[in-house]
């Protein structure tokens, strides 16, 4: 029997079950109390499952048992459509309504004064949210305004070495220090929603990165070193990003 561990869609808990592989069971949420199907897949082995910032966001380390070949899979709240929209229209609200730079306050009193905001646009546009569907938009609005976007699980890992991104469309690699070098689940779709990244990330740096200017060797507020190079006029693919992270 293989053990494996999944986490509830509706209410993101962990649930642990076995099967043999190939085997489709039915397993129900001891938390909320829906039931799902899972598969244990024939090609693939589940190595490893430990949290990044419980309960929100875990990494995965699955094997392919044909090829061989290691995956990082970062596993995050799933959104319902509505959910979806919902978050979209709170970030766009909040990011109009802001009076402070959230960088140039304590940690602490950015997380209480985000949580307040994002209640306050709830409660204004009377935006009908269960606890559950809001824990999980405020996680995503955090994780964008105060942590480091798409790749903040990544930041979170302490077993994470390097980080690398090639260019949109191109899943992100990464070193491990036990699985060594393993590509994510991560990726940025677009040019410009990763050229949008590289030039918050080097705002978050206390730098300036542009067309004129694009290459950028900066230290992240965590001490990690970062290099960047933004638009297609500098690399082939277009923007890239390569991170050191700092080891406490």
């Amino acid at each position: 029997m293989n053990k494996k561990i999944a986490i509830c869609p509706s209410c993101h808990t962990k649930i642990e079950c076995e099967g043999e592989p190939g085997e489709k069971i039915t397993v129900k949420c001891h938390k909320c109390g829906k039931k799902g199907y899972i598969v244990f897949k024939v090609d693939y082995k589940e190595l490893d499952f430990y949290p990044l910032n419980e309960p929100y966001a875990y990494a995965k380390i699955l094997k392919n048992v044909e090829t061989l070949e290691k995956n990082y899979k970062v596993i995050e709240p799933y959104l319902t459509p509505d959910e979806q929209k919902k978050l979209n229209f709170i970030w766009e609200t909040l990011m109009r309504s802001l009076e402070m730079r959230l960088d140039e306050i304590d940690k602490n009193k950015a997380d209480i004064y985000l949580t307040e905001q994002v209640q306050q646009i709830i409660d204004n546009y009377e935006l009908e949210l269960d606890e559950v569907g809001k824990r999980k938009i405020l996680y995503y609005i955090k994780r964008e305004s105060l942590g480091f976007g798409k790749i903040d699980p990544l930041m979170r890992d302490p077993h994470i070495e390097d980080i690398s991104c090639d260019g949109a469309g191109i899943p992100i690699f990464l070193y491990h220090r036990k699985y060594g070098s393993l590509k994510s689940n991560i990726e940025f779709k677009t040019e410009e929603e990763l050229s949008y990244f590289v030039i918050r990330l080097a705002q978050k740096c206390g730098k300036h990165i542009s067309i004129a200017e694009p290459m950028l060797d900066a230290t992240m507020p965590d001490g990690s070193r970062i290099q960047m190079t933004l638009s297609t006029e500098v690399t082939s693919k277009g923007s890239t990003f390569t991170i050191r992270k700092f080891r406490a």
